[in-house]
């Protein structure tokens, strides 16, 4: 559903949850990075619309390289599964209110230079 591993991001950042996988999400205005770290950093690029429709229900798959993450909501709880080559399925739980000031401050901030860069 949507692409690629970055390797830069500016702007705040909201963690979504700090038990076993540390999630983070950044961006600006209609890009933005999902960190995820178990031991590694896994960066997941993708448009911020994809995070809304996750808050709205539906499942969204996020590739990179070597590997996924798909986020979902249920029943207003948060869901981030991690599925990595040759790592074991790793998941988390967070508030669905989290993930929407996450989108809401993605969205506040704007890149009206291009200093956003994402690099396969």
């Amino acid at each position: 559903m949507t692409e690629g591993m970055g390797d830069k991001t500016e702007g705040a950042e909201r963690i979504l949850c700090d038990e076993g996988l540390r999630v983070a999400v950044g961006g600006l205005g209609d890009r933005v990075v999902v960190d995820v770290r178990d031991g590694t950093a896994n960066r997941f690029w993708t448009d911020t619309s994809n995070l809304e429709k996750a808050l709205h229900g539906e499942a969204v798959r996020i590739d990179a390289h070597g590997g996924y993450c798909v986020i979902e909501v249920r029943e207003g709880t948060g869901r981030l599964d991690l599925v990595m080559e040759g790592v074991e399925h790793k998941h988390c739980d967070f508030s669905t209110g989290d993930l929407a000031d996450a989108i809401a401050m993605v969205r506040e901030q704007s890149d009206p230079e291009g200093s956003l860069v994402e690099r396969a």
